[in-house]
């Protein structure tokens, strides 16, 4: 039995991980099958990101409420509407920022042209901001939510933030044009977005700039989102010329810029922590 349980008499974290997976993947084929069955035909982008994204929640919250019960408590979601919708405008303004610096660089170093779009479809971009609410929540609450407390990180926190972000970084190892710099940067967005959940004590700060950063990356600045290029956009901006810097046709996810604005991004959440604390004391 040790094989399966720890000293705790608990099942052990990769079973716990395996069994979320394995559902999800069964849950997420059957919803797709039934699709293709009843409408005789694939389904779009948009619904298979959204089912996608609602399955990886609800098997995620299942088998925590299972296994570790306090859904609410561990995910630091037990707070006020207030504290919520502030958590949550604070890194998504995070978020903005940082894929606005990243997108300025390109632009400014000529690595990329921008055309505004004359025929930009407001219900489409509405569409996109919808699809990468459902991806920054799906995303959070297994990565970080479910990941980071199944893996203990209050008693190993090191092995619990390298562990989450390697399965949060394979997660988008089959993407469209994908590269070893875009990984290694995913790998970095997972650290990073496992440090907003723990400073901040809720997976919700994480949540926001995941969402803000995708919605702002691929539907306001045009650029492909981790490999796909797929969003409606108030703009299309083009690499000029693919290279270590600009990410190419993975997008800025894939290049030098990407990691220098999780550094920044790093920078001034620590820093506008550190002022709210010192002035609290």
């Amino acid at each position: 039995m040790f094989i399966f349980l720890n000293k705790k008499g608990e099942l052990r974290a990769v079973y716990k991980i395996l069994s979320v997976i394995i559902c999800f993947i069964l849950l997420t084929t059957v919803i797709e099958l039934v699709y293709i069955i009843v409408k005789k035909e694939f389904p779009s982008m948009f619904f298979g990101l959204v089912s996608q994204n609602i399955g990886i929640i609800v098997t995620s919250l299942f088998f925590y409420k299972i296994f570790n019960k306090n859904v609410l408590e561990d995910f630091g979601l037990n707070k006020s509407v207030g504290d919520i919708l502030k958590q949550l405008a604070m890194g998504f303004i995070l978020g903005a920022l940082a894929i606005s610096f990243a997108f300025f660089m390109i632009v400014l170093s000529i690595n990329g042209s921008v055309e505004w779009l004359s025929n930009v479809s407001v219900s489409n971009i509405g569409l996109a901001f919808v699809m990468f609410i459902f991806i920054g929540f799906g995303e959070e609450v297994f990565a970080r939510g479910y990941l980071l407390n199944v893996l203990s990180y209050k008693e190993n926190k090191i092995t619990a933030f390298i562990v989450s972000a390697i399965i949060f970084s394979a997660m988008h190892g089959m993407n469209p044009n994908v590269s070893p710099l875009g990984l290694l940067n995913i790998f970095l967005v997972g650290l990073l977005f496992a440090y907003f959940f723990i400073q901040s004590g809720s997976i919700l700060f994480p949540i926001g700039f995941h969402i803000s950063w995708n919605f702002f990356q691929g539907s306001i600045y045009g650029f492909p989102v981790s490999g796909t290029n797929e969003w409606a956009s108030v703009m299309k901006t083009t690499i000029t010329e693919n290279n270590i810097f600009n990410g190419g046709s993975f997008g800025p996810e894939g290049g030098l810029v990407t990691t220098f604005a999780l550094v920044l991004s790093f920078l001034i959440y620590f820093w506008v922590s550190n002022r709210i604390e010192s002035k609290t004391l």
